[in-house]
C-alpha cells in the first residue's frame, strides 16, 4: 500500500487526470478493509476508478496457492455483497458507474475504453499493438525487432456479420446506458427487442433488465450476472 501511494502522490504531481485500479475479494480482504481503500482511493483525488472482484488465473502463483487449498477465499455471495457495498459507496460519493467495472466523476469517463465498449474502429501503433478497421481486426507483432524491422502484422481476422451483432450486444450491455435500439438497427438492419423478445421479456420480470429511454439496459441486479445473460442474449 506504501508504494501504491507513493505511486498516486507521484502522478497526481503532474496529471490532474488519473485511474486507480481496486480490487476486492482478494484474500483477507474484509468490507471494513474494503472501506477503508476506497476511502483513500478517493482521497488522492483520483477521477476515475476501475474495480474488479479476484480471478484467479492459471500459471499464477495465486493459481497454484489456490489449487493446494492454501488461499482463504470469498463465498459468491461474500463477493457480491462486498461489491454492492462498493457501489453504493462511490455512488454516494460523486463516482457514477458507467460501465459494469468502471465509475467516474461526471465528465471522466474513459473515452479509450468506450470507443471499444462502442465497438468502433481503432488504430494501434507499435509493437504487439490492436487495431479494428473497415470490419477487420489485426495485431502488430510483439516481438520489437521484428516491428523495427518492418514485419508489422501478426495476425488478421475478418468479422462476420453475426461476429459484429454478438461483438456489439456483448460489449454496448456492459456500459450502464445499454444498447440503444436505434443504433443496432442502423448497423445491423434488425430490430433487437424482435430477435430477443421471449429472453428480454423474461430478464426484464426477472429484475435483470430495465427498459431505457433509447433501448435497454442491465439493471444492477443483472450486472451481478451479466457474463449468463449475455450468454443467451447472443
Amino acid at each position: 500500500s506504501k508504494e501504491a501511494l507513493e505511486s498516486i502522490e507521484l502522478i497526481s504531481r503532474y496529471f490532474d487526470n488519473f485511474n486507480i485500479d481496486i480490487m476486492t475479494s482478494v484474500p483477507f480482504q474484509t468490507s471494513d478493509s474494503l472501506m477503508n481503500t476506497l476511502k483513500t482511493a478517493i482521497g488522492t483525488g483520483a477521477k476515475h476508478l476501475s474495480c474488479y472482484s479476484l480471478i484467479i488465473e492459471p500459471g499464477t502463483p495465486f493459481y497454484d496457492m489456490y489449487e493446494k487449498g492454501e488461499l482463504s477465499l470469498l463465498s459468491d455471495e461474500e463477493d457480491r455483497e462486498m461489491y454492492i457495498k462498493l457501489a453504493e459507496f462511490l455512488g454516494c460519493n460523486g463516482y457514477k458507474r458507467y460501465e459494469i467495472s468502471n465509475y467516474a466523476r461526471e465528465g471522466y469517463e474513459c473515452r479509450h475504453n468506450i470507443k471499444y465498449w462502442t465497438t468502433n474502429e481503432y488504430i494501434g501503433l507499435g509493437a504487439a499493438a490492436h487495431s479494428y478497421y473497415n470490419g477487420v481486426r489485426f495485431s502488430n507483432t510483439p516481438d520489437l525487432n521484428s516491428y523495427i524491422g518492418g514485419e508489422f502484422e501478426q495476425e488478421r481476422e475478418a468479422l462476420t456479420e453475426e461476429d459484429k451483432i454478438s461483438e456489439y450486444i456483448m460489449m454496448s450491455m456492459r456500459m450502464s446506458s445499454g444498447l440503444d435500439e436505434d443504433e443496432f438497427y442502423n448497423r445491423f438492419g434488425k430490430n433487437f427487442y424482435d430477435i430477443n423478445k421471449n429472453k428480454i421479456d423474461l430478464y426484464t420480470q426477472k429484475g435483470f433488465i430495465k427498459k431505457t429511454e433509447n433501448g435497454f439496459a442491465f439493471t444492477d441486479k443483472g450486472f451481478d450476472v451479466s457474463n449468463a445473460l449475455l450468454c443467451e442474449l447472443i
